[in-house]
């Protein structure tokens, strides 16, 4: 069993190499300031050394050194009721991959499909937080420099269909498929954000296996139908480890097949305490979720499947404490994989600044 305060000091690390190569703006050297007192006072003097070196080394690569991989993903999502958010997204539009507004549910409605919330597309504030990034790193710039980069708006898409209607559903796959695509192009999207297996789990579609098959070749489908337009699908889906009490809803081959074709996979670490107050998101079970994914990624592909996996950070909570989220983004940024933030309008500027 890992020593705790291992994983505590190799996250703190970790967290310093990260943010080290990106820091620039006052707050998020602030931030390093802390982070290295709280190193100073738990670290072994070796650890300490290279933490501190690393943040006094200058940002991007020495030369004759290539340079380093591209950060993986960050997804953050919008939702109409944290009307906050649309504001920090356009603000730190540069900081974010993928932006997902809550805005779509795909019901059955009279034994048609219908996809609604078309009346929440906000087309100004797509076109916003579209907008070229500055060269150079700062609080609304990307770290990198890179001026191409822009945001890809990805909303969300809830399946609310059961019943006799889902047997029809995963009988026609072509049907959503097409919906879908057709709606993304109608609206000028870059994809979709859908989820839908931990529903399916929790109906028991996915522990029979022709039941299991069609629902994957659905959603294969309509990756492909996205993915041909130069679109992206990015699937919701539950912790591969859940919170105690709660049912699996995700197994190691669901995540297998998922990632062979989705462009991401974001995981919902969070939402752990049920009954009683508690982190929403206790680290070591975050950590224990992030290498149960960095497994599975490592039987594809070599690995590098796993900047296809956005670990879940939440935003909200009745107490903040900006080091656990800190923490949190080094577990991810240590494995190689991207984060998913639920939700941008719950959480703080500061907060945002950490992405």
């Amino acid at each position: 069993m890992r020593n705790p305060s291992g994983l505590l000091l190799g996250a703190l690390a970790a967290l310093l190499l990260l943010v080290a190569a990106r820091a620039a703006d006052r707050e998020t050297l602030n931030v390093l300031s802390s982070l290295r007192e709280s190193l100073a006072l738990h670290a072994s003097d070796g650890l300490q050394s290279a933490a501190v070196q690393a943040m006094q080394a200058p940002a991007g690569a020495p030369p004759g050194r290539p340079a380093a991989p591209p950060p993986a993903p960050v997804l953050a999502y919008i939702t109409p009721w944290n009307g906050a958010g649309y504001d920090l997204a356009k603000r730190h539009r540069c900081r974010l991959h993928y932006m997902s507004p809550v805005w779509f549910q795909l019901q059955a409605v009279h034994g048609e499909l219908e996809l609604t919330g078309g009346h929440d597309v906000d087309v100004a504030w797509m076109a916003a937080v579209r907008a070229p990034c500055p060269g150079g790193s700062g609080g609304s710039g990307t770290e990198s420099g890179d001026d191409a980069h822009a945001a890809r708006v990805l909303p969300r898409v809830i399946f609310e269909v059961g019943g006799a209607d889902l047997g029809a559903v995963l009988s026609r796959p072509e049907v959503v498929a097409s919906l879908l695509a057709s709606a993304a192009q109608e609206h000028g999207f870059d994809g979709w954000v859908v989820e839908v297996w931990s529903g399916w789990a929790s109906m028991g579609v996915s522990q029979h296996p022709q039941a299991r098959e069609a629902a994957l070749q659905l959603l294969r489908q309509l990756a492909a139908e996205l993915q041909g337009a130069g679109r992206a699908l990015v699937l919701a889906v539950s912790p591969l480890l859940p919170a105690p009490g709660r049912p699996v809803q995700l197994t190691a081959g669901d995540a297998a097949d998922l990632l062979g074709f989705a462009d991401a996979l974001s995981v919902m670490t969070y939402a752990h305490a049920t009954q009683q107050a508690g982190p929403n998101a206790p680290l070591p079970w975050v950590a224990q979720n992030a290498d149960a994914f960095a497994a599975v990624a490592d039987r594809l592909s070599g690995g590098s499947a796993r900047a296809k996996v956005l670990l879940g950070i939440p935003f909200y909570g009745y107490e903040y404490r900006f080091q656990g989220r800190q923490l949190r983004l080094a577990v991810a940024a240590q494995r190689g994989m991207g984060v998913s933030v639920w939700e941008l309008g719950q959480g703080l500027e500061e907060m945002a600044a950490l992405l």
